[in-house]
């Protein structure tokens, strides 16, 4: 658990990197995708030697024989291996998820906006502030607002802006 903790901090940095540079390129007038080609190709560098060294400084303590070892052997394998496989995923889904999300604004902050309310009103009726009978009305209109939403959505019906 330890590992997967430090692999999340060490993902989420390189993550930020990378979108903080595009986000300065966007500032600059670059549109969304050469943003984040810019970012790819000068931060590419940077995600790569921090993965790299972290999973080569890691090495030795996965060869390591000794008893005392053993207890931290877990960590550093779930830190190594993971983290090898999500600078992969940051390079290469980032990048694809910012496109998306630039282009889509307004699709996908209404999206998150239906399932943050089926959240909260998940949440109360957990804690018993509301009745499960509200609920299953709740999820029933939140299920028929998402499916007017796609469907807007894939028949270009829905703007990808806020009208100014």
């Amino acid at each position: 658990i330890i590992g997967i903790m430090a692999l999340a901090g060490v993902v989420v940095n390189d993550s930020l990197i990378m979108i903080d540079f595009a986000n300065r390129q966007r500032t600059d007038g670059l549109a969304p995708t050469d943003a984040i080609i810019a970012a790819g190709k000068k931060r590419f560098r940077a995600i790569l030697l921090t993965t790299l060294t972290t999973f080569v400084g890691l090495l030795p303590l996965l060869f390591e024989t000794s008893v005392q070892a053993q207890f931290v052997i877990p960590m550093a394998l779930s830190l190594s291996f993971g983290i090898l496989f999500a600078s992969t995923i940051t390079l290469i889904l980032v990048p694809c998820l910012y496109v998306f999300a630039e282009k889509n604004h307004l699709f996908l902050s209404a999206f998150l906006s239906v399932l943050s309310a089926l959240a909260i009103s998940y949440f109360t009726t957990f804690i018993g502030l509301m009745s499960p009978e509200i609920m299953k009305v709740l999820m029933v209109i939140s299920a028929f607002l998402l499916t007017i939403l796609v469907l807007a959505k894939a028949l270009n019906r829905l703007p990808e802006r806020y009208p100014a």
